[in-house]
């Protein structure tokens, strides 16, 4: 049994209405084939449709380029126009004082907000590091080595402070062991069936934070 090829779905607009024209004109008053359900004319008209339809929406994409672009300008105006108010108002504000005196930061912003603008504040300074969690501990790839995991800190983290201890009961015996950007070391050069201990805190601009819960790993 024959099947017909015409794999519409990978044919585009165009494509599919110079097939639909081509098949439609072809088909009309064709001796082999005399009562198709749907007539040559009918496809071409079907095409002819599609076909004002594109014209259509490719003359709506031009007008939408054209608004695109005087949309452009104009803000570039608008832009332009609210430095040049901000640098007044800025220049305003800062002639309020003698050069030599500190300007009030307060009286500053309230003055700005008047004219519906806000000044550029100070970052505010990062605050204690909060507490590591998730430290984990496996084994490494090699004797001796223990793969160490925690959480990350998403601000204000300069390294963190890793820790250990074989103390069995992991209560006293701390030593920094690394300091590390990442959250993850592996710590070497372990008596292998000897039981470590290990805890991780945070260290930023006021200091480290609070130790991380500790955990406990024999050392492969």
């Amino acid at each position: 049994m024959i099947k017909i090829k015409l794999e519409l779905r990978t044919l585009t607009n165009i494509q599919l209405v110079e097939s639909a024209k081509v098949i439609g004109t072809k088909l009309g008053l064709n001796i082999n084939f005399p009562t198709p359900p749907i007539s040559g004319s009918l496809l071409t008209t079907d095409a002819n449709g599609i076909e004002a339809l594109l014209q259509q929406r490719a003359g709506l994409e031009f007008q939408v380029q054209q608004l695109t672009l005087q949309i452009r300008t104009a803000r570039d105006k608008c832009e332009s126009d609210l430095n040049l108010n901000a640098a007044y108002v800025e220049l305003t504000i800062n002639t309020l004082v003698p050069p030599a005196t500190a300007i009030d930061p307060v009286v500053a912003a309230t003055k700005a907000q008047s004219a519906g603008m806000e000044i550029v504040g100070t970052a505010s300074p990062v605050g204690p590091m909060p507490k590591v969690e998730g430290l984990k501990a496996t084994q490494g790839d090699a004797n001796g080595e223990i793969d160490l995991h925690w959480g990350p800190i998403k601000r204000g983290l300069n390294n963190f402070i890793l820790e250990m201890t074989s103390d069995p009961t992991g209560q006293t015996g701390w030593q920094i062991i690394a300091t590390p950007t990442k959250s993850s070391f592996t710590a070497p050069n372990l008596i292998s069936g000897t039981r470590y201990w290990f805890r991780v805190s945070a260290n930023g601009s006021a200091g480290p934070g609070p130790a991380s819960e500790p955990t406990t790993k024999v050392a492969p």
